[in-house]
């Protein structure tokens, strides 16, 4: 039987090849037969259904009546203690029908369900375990025909008017024509002879054939057909999709199917399709192709019904069906059915069948294709992406959610310098922050320009995105373009972002050749900016490890001098969570003024580290208020702002004793430097301009400010603060894999480029010496609790 069924693949596959006219009229043919030997069934079943006789044996099992057939002549049944019975009876027998109602699942070589083959030679039995799930596996791919129509989409005149019709029309002829069979067949013979799958007690008949008016072969030739007939559709609709397939690039591997004959055939993917349809034959048991068959023809009915329900969900403008009575549902619902009859046909045959199906969809994704044709999971993601921004953006942000969200600005190069891969590196080393990455940099060009020359922006872009992919960071890139790399920054750090996805923490390196004046303005606007749009700004100064790279041993040291609720920490916790940094120990140096109290200072930290469940040693290093006074001022500013936001998170007052800035500013001991002083008086000044006329609060306001810009200023300007501070760290952290520092805020208000010239002349001093340092300076709103 394998050497026929090759034999005849081989020719339907030439009449395939000679092309679809032949076929379509070969159809027409085969589908005239085969209407007429399901009309010789019927008269047959209501006319006269002529008699077959079976030998029969019934006997006892476990007290329940079975019955089962022979494999012999009526004429010896006696012999085998058997009785000659009749294998078909009248329409009208009501109880014969209702005897083959019920299920009869019977396991591999029994005669009846529980009862097993004593005698294979003369028994009928059962060659394959039976039940619902394997009977529903063998009968689905009669049913595979719906996509016949689309398969062959690019032959038909109309496709859009013609496929539903068709679609439709033959669905409902094929359903009732198998409800009527089933039912005329279970009232016109008994269970017996139903179940004998290869008519072993009627000398190999088909109880259909024997059924049929006028004569058995009129079935025969009718199965042959009908096959024939399927079997020629397949081998056009498959190959032709094949070819669709890869005309359309979508999987690039399948692009060598994409060529035909001069007769439009398309016959690489003909040969393809022969080939699979040769390992049927090969295996040449219907029974065990078939599941295989039901599962692949599930997942594509599986792929289309999603693919319908998200269009219509998606509201896809691209999506306009001409069905007017569709609805989503019904695709939703096919969709459910089709997975549910996998499983329950094979569940490890569904598990292979849908590993194969996501396994072709990655491939797709990752590989690309050269026509794109929309994608539903895009579009689901896209939708997703849309409610999930809109959400973050009705939302306030609460402290426990807060997690550094980055804007890297790199230099605009032809390639990506040393600096920039540094600062790339380093984004990565802060992934487990889980927060938004965005790569920004500034082209300083006319954007006008760029009708002439519209690569610039894009060969940017790609430069970063290859430093990205070569990185392995997860983000965004985002170039500018404008005439000045000051203004470009501006903008790139006004407009980075989208809603609740919007960065807050900008990430750039130190300007080695600050002393120019485009650098050291371009720096301090920055920082001016990122100030005014609350945002924190971490400066990397030194060469920070490449991917590969791996620190062994070494410190990172936390020089805390200015105490912003925690931003300092929380950024060392996540370095050291990458492989880079995992084996650095954490040193904190907190600097104390001389009237605080070390001890108490030094042991609150501790404690509270450890309620943080963060491992690391407090060092507290005492300074005169002279020697910090960069930082004094920051630092009492900042605490009003964080305790308004610990208001905001409903700590209660002995909640807020725990936190990082509670414990140092409990430490000091105010009203004992000049700079106490001097901002008692501010707030003095403060509080009697609450009660006063609106011109004379406006007049004190002003004089205020004149003396808080004229004190930052002095202390400023005192580069020997720097000079010491720098000292100290360079004692202690000479040796250290990184030192991170509090960074001080420029001057304001802004006066002139001198301002800025002294402001990043102090920090270089301040950093001057120090392998690897990264200056920190929060926005003043994040908070760093045991309850956050």
């Amino acid at each position: 039987m394998r050497l026929y069924g090759e034999i005849m693949l081989i020719l339907l596959t030439g009449i395939v090849a000679v092309g679809v006219k032949l076929v379509n009229k070969l159809a027409t043919l085969f589908l005239a037969c085969v209407i007429l030997s399901i009309l010789c069934i019927y008269i047959g079943i209501f006319g006269s259904l002529g008699s077959i006789s079976v030998c029969e044996i019934t006997d006892v099992h476990n007290n329940l009546s079975y019955s089962y057939l022979l494999k012999v002549p009526k004429e010896n049944c006696t012999d085998f203690g058997g009785t000659v019975t009749e294998g078909l009876t009248n329409l009208l027998d009501f109880e014969n029908f209702k005897n083959n109602i019920g299920p009869y699942y019977q396991k591999s070589g029994e005669v009846a369900p529980g009862v097993g083959v004593a005698d294979k030679d003369i028994q009928v039995y059962n060659d394959l375990a039976t039940s619902f799930t394997i009977l529903l596996a063998i009968f689905f791919p009669s049913v595979t025909g719906i996509m016949a129509g689309s398969n062959r989409s690019g032959d038909l005149k109309d496709a859009q008017g013609s496929i539903p019709k068709g679609t439709i029309a033959a669905n409902l002829t094929t359903t009732v024509v198998y409800l009527v069979t089933a039912i005329l067949c279970g009232a016109a013979a008994t269970r017996q002879v139903l179940c004998d799958k290869y008519g072993e007690s009627i000398n190999g008949g088909l109880i259909m054939s024997l059924i049929a008016f006028p004569h058995p072969l009129v079935v025969v030739f009718g199965c042959l057909l009908s096959t024939v007939g399927a079997a020629l559709q397949s081998l056009i609709g498959a190959p032709r999709l094949l070819y669709a397939i890869a005309c359309d690039d979508v999987i690039p591997a399948l692009k060598f199917f994409s060529v035909t004959l001069s007769n439009g055939e398309p016959f690489r993917a003909l040969v393809a399709t022969f080939s699979i349809a040769t390992i049927g034959c090969l295996i040449g048991n219907v029974d065990l192709v078939a599941p295989i068959i039901t599962m692949f023809f599930l997942v594509c009915y599986s792929c289309v019904n999603l693919a319908c329900t998200l269009q219509s969900l998606l509201q896809a403008p691209n999506w306009r069906p001409r069905f007017t009575l569709y609805h989503w549902a019904t695709s939703l619902l096919g969709l459910i059915m089709c997975l549910t009859l996998m499983f329950i046909s094979n569940w490890y045959y569904a598990i292979i069948a849908l590993a194969i199906a996501g396994g072709i969809y990655k491939y797709i994704d990752f590989k690309g294709a050269e026509k794109e044709w929309g994608d539903g999971i895009r579009g689901l993601q896209l939708q997703a992406a849309k409610y999930s921004l809109l959400a973050a953006d009705r939302e306030t942000l609460h402290i426990k959610n807060w997690r550094p969200q980055l804007l890297a600005l790199l230099s605009h190069k032809e390639t990506l310098t040393p600096d920039n891969q540094g600062l790339l590196s380093f984004s990565r080393s802060l992934k487990h922050g889980n927060g938004l990455v965005i790569v920004g940099s500034v082209v300083p060009y006319d954007l006008i320009k760029l009708l002439e020359d519209n690569d610039v922006l894009e060969r940017q872009r790609k430069l970063l995105v290859k430093g990205m992919k070569e990185h392995k960071l997860s983000g965004f890139v985002q170039v500018t373009c404008e005439e000045s790399i000051p203004k470009g920054t501006t903008t790139l750090l006004q407009t980075a972002g989208l809603g609740g996805l919007k960065p807050n923490t900008i990430l750039m390196g130190w300007p080695e050749n600050w002393k120019n004046k485009n650098s050291y303005e371009n720096f301090s606007r920055v920082v001016r900016c990122a100030t005014v749009l609350h945002q924190s700004v971490l400066v990397a100064r030194g060469t920070f490890p490449q991917r590969k790279q791996k620190l062994v041993g070494g410190t990172i040291d936390l020089w805390w001098v200015v105490h912003d609720g925690g931003m300092m920490l929380l950024i060392a916790h996540l370095i050291k969570q990458h492989k880079t940094w995992r084996k650095c120990r954490l040193r904190i140096f907190t600097v104390a003024q001389l009237e605080d109290d070390s001890v108490k200072m030094r042991n609150d930290l501790k404690r509270i580290l450890y309620e943080l469940r963060i491992e690391a040693t407090v060092q507290v290093i005492e300074m005169s208020n002279k020697d910090i006074s960069a930082y004094t001022y920051e630092r009492t500013v900042n605490m009003a702002e964080r305790n308004k936001m610990m208001e905001y998170m409903g700590l209660t007052k002995r909640q807020k004793k725990r936190t990082l800035s509670f414990v140092v500013e409990s430490a000091h001991t105010p009203g004992t430097s000049a700079v106490d002083t001097a901002l008692e008086e501010v707030e003095e000044a403060l509080n009697d301009t609450e009660g006063g006329e609106e011109a004379e609060a406006e007049e004190e306001q002003e004089k205020l400010t004149v003396r808080r810009s004229q004190l930052k200023t002095d202390q400023l300007l005192a580069m020997d603060t720097s000079v010491k501070l720098n000292g100290l760290v360079r004692e202690h952290s000479s040796d250290a894999a990184l030192v991170m520092m509090n960074m001080p805020p420029p001057v304001t208000p802004y006066v002139d480029s001198i301002t800025d010239q002294n402001y990043v002349e102090y920090l270089d001093v301040l950093t001057e010496g120090l392998n690897r340092v990264l200056l920190v300076r929060g926005s003043g709103t994040e908070v760093v609790t045991v309850y956050s």
